[in-house]
């Protein structure tokens, strides 16, 4: 299924505008304004709390933008925005709730089993379960 430019453009738009959304709701579920939001997608982000030199203004009101977030930057470029065109009506509800509730996790190149992770909690933040 190929995609006019016009339908790509607003595929990608929409798809920036479903993680900022996700983030912005990430951060609202987080009541603390000083805590730290384990989710991969809110590193390099913080509430804008009003202080100055503490970030700068990011496109998600009442967030600040402390650095530039490589997860983020993934998940608003390709396939993703082709994923949610292909998702259909209800795409929209689906890529927030697997934004917001799951993990995802993409094969890294040239590699044989091993995935990078643009989702969700960190991995490496989760308890060891030992049987």
């Amino acid at each position: 299924m190929e995609l006019s430019l016009q339908a790509r453009q607003q595929a990608n738009e929409h798809r920036s505008q479903i993680v900022d959304f996700a983030i912005w709701q990430l951060f609202s579920r987080n009541s603390s304004t000083g805590g730290r939001n384990l989710h991969l997608l809110c590193q390099g982000f913080r509430r804008d709390v009003g202080v100055r030199g503490q970030g700068a203004p990011s496109a998600i009101p009442g967030i600040a933008s402390t650095h530039l977030n490589s997860h983020v930057t993934s998940m608003k470029l390709m396939p993703w925005p082709r994923v949610l065109v292909l998702l259909g009506n209800e795409g929209e509800r689906a890529m927030i709730d697997l934004l917001l509730d799951c993990a995802i996790f993409v094969p890294v190149p040239n590699s044989h089993g091993v995935y990078n992770q643009l989702s969700g909690k960190s991995k490496s933040q989760c308890p060891i379960l030992r049987c």
